[in-house]
């Protein structure tokens, strides 16, 4: 369950980290930190690009330029970072989840039936 905590609620890539899957878990963790970074430098320079040459006074102008601004943007512009965001908390959370059952189906086969199925493969 701790994996899972470390995931979901603190950050995607640390659940596993924490059962010791460290590529993984770094990649993940990279994969939502370039999101995140992604996402603010589009956001900054909206405000800058919105704030630059506004006149200090309410006027025609301001209003003009406001309307200019929001036509220009679209909250669909963020969709890179957006989706890269949210697939890499979901692959983190997913991943756990998935690593859990797989390890709760193989402490139900016992120790013993792991080692037959091996040496019946090989």
């Amino acid at each position: 369950m701790t994996p899972l905590l470390l995931s979901a609620l603190v950050a995607p890539g640390l659940g596993q980290i924490y059962r010791r899957e460290f590529l993984k878990g770094i990649l993940i963790l990279c994969c939502c930190l370039v999101g995140f970074i992604w996402l603010f430098v589009d956001l900054c320079s909206f405000v800058l690009s919105s704030i630059q040459n506004t006149p200090l006074l309410p006027s025609d102008d301001l209003v003009e330029r406001t309307v200019e601004i929001r036509r220009s943007f679209s909250v669909w512009d963020l969709k890179g970072p957006v989706f890269l965001i949210l697939g890499s908390y979901l692959w983190g959370v997913i991943d756990i989840l998935w690593g859990s059952r797989k390890k709760k189906s193989a402490e139900l086969q016992g120790p013993g039936e792991q080692d037959n199925c091996h040496s019946e493969r090989m």
